[in-house]
């Protein structure tokens, strides 16, 4: 992933983009521009919004002002926070806690707005049950032809996000390694269930934002499978072959990459789709509309907050 500003308008956005495209990250140029409009901050290249995403550590730029709504914590340190921050939310608890913020800023993601935007997409086909892998994941094995195999429809998080927004409202049911496939699928009342795969996984912006929504976060466990060695020269995949010999015995200078993972057997291959199949066939959970209702209008006042701070920085200039 590499960090970058980019502008929507007059907004500078500071936000997460995978090379190949990851749909928690990329909806937030198609959120903003809907919530806030193109003109709505200042031209002021040093104010910037932190929005979607697990963006709270060090990197953050050093701004003039930050202005976060809903992004959370969860890589690297906590950031430096002084007088130039200004808080209208975070992701959940976790993070309030890991920045020493107040619990009532631990609203919840700000994906949870697509509520307002693509609720007329949740139109479920009957018995059809989604599976969204990490973008990482996606990138590891052929996890569409796993999901076929199994019955399932593949949702790829590299695609556009109007197609992952209309394939997930078209489930029943979601299975998702994906947090922000989950967050979504939650907003638009699909119900899901959470899976992780790989050590890629991080246990804590899930657990940030499912306690932020009074879920539970007990992810089934899914076989990891890889492929990365297939499209490799036989002499790279005997290079590898010895790497991981090495690597396993201690023999291994510290300065060295990693091996790439051996490529899956067709026997583990088979235990994912067992495990898919057997998902599918069980309950998801939502969170209680209650308390959804209640994050998505607190969500609202914090929007309100935002759009207030905006419009006054737009007459102070």
């Amino acid at each position: 992933m590499i960090s970058i500003g980019e502008r929507v308008g007059r907004l500078r956005l500071y936000y997460y983009r995978h090379p190949s495209g990851n749909f928690g990250d990329d909806l937030n140029l198609w959120l903003w521009p809907r919530l806030l409009g193109p003109t709505f901050f200042d031209d002021d290249p040093d104010e910037l919004l932190v929005g979607i995403g697990t963006l709270l550590n060090h990197r953050v730029p050093v701004a003039r002002r930050t202005l976060v709504f809903g992004a959370g914590h969860g890589y690297g340190t906590v950031p430096s926070i002084d007088d130039r921050w200004h808080f209208f939310c975070v992701r959940g608890p976790l993070t309030a806690r890991a920045l020493g913020l107040p619990p009532e800023l631990a609203v919840t993601d700000p994906a949870i707005l697509v509520a307002d935007s693509a609720r007329a997409l949740a139109a479920p086909v009957p018995g059809r049950v989604g599976f969204m892998p990490h973008c990482d994941s996606a990138e590891a094995f052929d996890w569409a032809a796993v999901a076929h195999d199994a019955g399932l429809h593949y949702i790829d998080p590299r695609h556009p996000v109007d197609t992952v927004l209309r394939d997930i409202g078209r489930c029943e049911k979601l299975v998702s390694e994906a947090m922000h496939g989950a967050i979504v699928a939650d907003a638009l009342r699909v119900p899901w269930i959470a899976v992780r795969a790989y050590p890629h996984i991080a246990d804590f912006k899930w657990q940030d934002w499912t306690e932020a929504m009074r879920v539970r976060y007990c992810p089934d466990a899914l076989q990891p499978l890889w492929s990365l060695c297939l499209g490799l020269p036989w002499r790279d995949r005997a290079k590898q072959a010895v790497k991981r010999r090495l690597f396993a015995s201690g023999l291994y200078r510290a300065d060295w990459e990693p091996p790439l993972p051996k490529c899956s057997p067709p026997e583990e291959r088979e235990a994912a789709v067992a495990a898919l199949r057997r998902l599918s066939s069980q309950g998801g959970q939502l969170s209680d509309p209650r308390t959804h209702d209640a994050r998505l209008a607190s969500m609202h006042t914090a929007l309100e907050a935002l759009r207030q701070h905006g419009r006054a920085a737009l007459a102070a200039g």
